[in-house]
């Protein structure tokens, strides 16, 4: 063992950290496999492996906590000398945390903003890239009923934690993923072909009827207003999305 006054988690120390969050519905999870890819595959970027009972334990865990809950699953590396390594740590650590799903959630308003940091493809949900979006949060000091839309000087991407898709001229766009974290909704609904990828101009802003976000917590979650101006939040064009989701199982409509 190391000597544990010159030791610490590299998982907290340098931000050698990725995590997942999904709902799991009476022991069914969306996408589990997909959820599990990207979480390996970021976690081998470290050089650390997702053991085999991490995931299979939190779905243990949220079933003991609600029919209906919310989980994340955090793996990163373990007890380390001091210093860089390229060496990763022999055992991870890991923490899972759930929570009831909660069945109703505020209107959501979005602004646009110019993120102030460089913006990049993820494969994965890096910690630290969390880190720097609780930065730029800091910075744009929005309202609290305000979100931010991620923009840079002609593009709109992403909200800070979900996939954005715009309902423009009768179709659904999304931005492509040169510059964002392709979620596990997102790639399902490319895949059923009711989204398809466009780069999202900062003048397209001004044509867009709705904004739909997705993650694996609510699915697709209406927003109410973008830059002040009301959008559309229900009908016929979020049916589009909703229907391929709704014969899955571990997806729920919510209120």
């Amino acid at each position: 063992m190391p000597n544990r006054s010159n030791a610490g988690l590299r998982a907290l120390m340098y931000g050698e950290c990725c995590f997942e969050t999904f709902r799991c519905i009476d022991y069914d999870v969306f996408a589990l496999e997909e959820h599990r890819q990207r979480l390996s595959k970021g976690l081998a970027s470290f050089g650390l492996q997702l053991a085999s009972h991490i995931l299979p334990e939190a779905i243990a865990q949220a079933a003991k906590t609600a029919d209906d809950c919310m989980v994340r699953v955090t793996v990163g590396g373990g007890v380390a000398a001091w210093g860089l390594s390229a060496t990763p740590p022999a055992q991870p650590e890991y923490w899972i945390q759930t929570l009831p799903s909660p069945q109703t959630r505020q209107p959501i308003h979005l602004q646009q903003v110019q993120w102030p940091f460089p913006l990049l493809a993820r494969q994965a949900k890096y910690t630290a890239d969390y880190a720097m979006s609780l930065r730029a949060l800091q910075m744009f000091k929005l309202e609290p009923h305000v979100s931010p839309l991620i923009c840079d000087a002609q593009y709109a991407h992403s909200a800070t934690t979900s996939n954005a898709a715009f309902f423009i001229h009768g179709q659904w766009l999304t931005p492509p993923a040169d510059y964002l974290l392709s979620g596990v909704i997102r790639a399902f609904l490319l895949a059923k072909e009711v989204l398809k990828t466009s780069p999202i101009s900062l003048d397209m802003l001004a044509d867009v009827e709705a904004i739909a976000l997705s993650n694996s917590g609510f699915f697709i979650t209406a927003v109410a207003s973008l830059n002040g101006r009301e959008l559309c939040v229900d009908g016929e064009i979020f049916e589009q999305l909703w229907q391929p989701l709704l014969n899955q199982k571990g997806v729920k409509r919510s209120c």
